[in-house]
């Protein structure tokens, strides 16, 4: 491994090394920078994640991260200046044949590029641009809130999305997990273009950000162009805005119906699991896998096997709080949604041991030979990487294997148990008239 340049090794002092990748810190404006070499492939995936998501919007802007991330593939005054009126992000995606999406999720926003090495440099000046130089003016911003406000009626037609919607916000009372990503259609509304344009100074600047290097590049060129282009970035605001509001206890259940028109007819159970990548969350992961993953788990075979329902789904993100997870039967025709509900309630009173420590095996198996191949490609690094650099924890990146295969049968029986306590449940009703 080549040693950094004595520029590079000034302004970037290592903060920590994970064994696989190493992490770094700017002297100067606190940009985080990630190092994961993947030797001999030519490629190279960067990615910039901020530490921005649904969980810092306030009352009457719900969504507000998400529609930001729309805005960043629109041009920045540079383009402006150069006459680039779809933007370079944009342009360079067609002439390079690269590949660039974003997402934003509860606590964060990522945009990752994967595409040749010749194009670091390049690439890299791009992505420091829309760090903070996007235009946000009403030509750009209001025809591209009509795009998510189609986006949000397509989801929104969605029962399962709709019941999810619900459910989550009458299991939060106070914290700010109590939305959906993509916001309520209300708020959309009334974006406007000084609402985005705090948000952005806000959160869009150097020490909220978390830039990966992965692939085929040296530690040098990784250091050297990260301080090239990212080097004289200043952080506008010198208090981030967060969010601190703790949730109440849950002291009873909860219940939520929508009725529309239609054919499908969906029970949802809502249960609150723990922080991620605390032991209690792989925990809970490997439980609802056990309970609903495929046709050997306990809840296919008790249920769609035997033609009460059609489907069994569940849900569970990697959140830095505590969040919302939820199981989703559709039912068959002429099943009522309390008979499922009280069965599966029962199902939890007389869970098999012996079942669950066969399940529990070979879904330790099938993930931890998940991840392997995940871990194989850069886009699949960094999208691991951003779930651990948005909840604070990457040290525990290395840790995987470890954290999963240390959960127990008995544990999972323990999980099951907590999770659905009829006393701390949100029950969903989805009816079709």
């Amino acid at each position: 491994m080549l040693k950094p340049t004595k520029t590079a090794s000034h302004n970037f002092t290592k903060r920590s090394d994970c064994g696989d990748f190493q992490v770094y810190t700017h002297k100067q404006n606190a940009l985080t920078l990630i190092y994961y070499p993947i030797k001999d492939t030519g490629v190279i995936t960067s990615n910039i994640t901020y530490k921005v998501g649904s969980v810092d919007e306030r009352r009457g802007e719900s969504g507000l991260a998400h529609m930001l991330e729309h805005m960043l593939f629109k041009p920045t005054k540079q383009d402006i200046k150069k006459g680039i009126t779809s933007g370079s992000i944009m342009k360079f995606e067609r002439e390079s044949g690269a590949t660039l999406n974003a997402n934003t999720a509860y606590d964060r926003t990522t945009y990752y590029l994967a595409y040749p090495k010749k194009y670091l440099s390049h690439v890299l000046g791009l992505e420091a641009e829309r760090m903070q130089g996007v235009m946000l003016d009403d030509k750009q911003f209001l025809p591209e809130r009509g795009n998510v406000l189609s986006e949000f009626d397509m989801y929104n037609g969605d029962p399962y999305f709709a019941l999810e919607v619900a459910m989550r916000a009458a299991t939060f009372q106070s914290h700010a997990y109590d939305h959906e990503v993509i916001g309520f259609r209300e708020d959309i509304e009334d974006y406007t273009t000084d609402k985005l344009q705090i948000f952005y100074d806000m959160y869009y600047q150097p020490n909220n950000a978390t830039l990966m290097l992965i692939g085929d590049l040296s530690l040098e060129e990784a250091l050297t162009q990260a301080e090239k282009k990212f080097g004289a970035k200043k952080n506008k605001v010198a208090d981030i805005h967060r969010e601190t509001a703790r949730e109440p206890a849950i002291t009873g259940p909860r219940t939520v119906t929508i009725t529309r028109p239609g054919t499908t007819n969906i029970l949802g159970l809502g249960f609150v699991y723990p922080a991620f990548p605390k032991h209690d969350w792989y925990t809970t992961y490997l439980a609802i896998k056990v309970l609903t993953d495929g046709p050997e788990s306990i809840f296919h075979k008790k249920f769609v096997d035997t033609g009460l329902v059609s489907s069994i789904d569940s849900i569970l993100f990697p959140t830095a709080h505590s969040n919302v997870g939820m199981i989703f039967a559709r039912l068959a025709d002429s099943i009522d949604h309390d008979k499922i509900k009280t069965l599966m309630l029962k199902e939890r009173e007389t869970i098999d041991h012996q079942q669950v420590t066969q399940l529990l095996k070979k879904e330790q198996i099938k993930v931890l030979t998940d991840k392997a191949f995940s871990r194989s490609t850069s886009l699949g690094v960094a999208a691991e990487l951003t779930e651990y650099a948005a909840c604070d924890a990457l040290d525990e990146y290395a840790n995987l294997q470890k954290n999963i295969e240390r959960v127990t049968p008995t544990q999972v029986c323990e999980a099951i148990q907590t999770l659905l306590e009829p006393n701390t449940l949100t029950t969903g009703y989805y009816r079709s008239v």
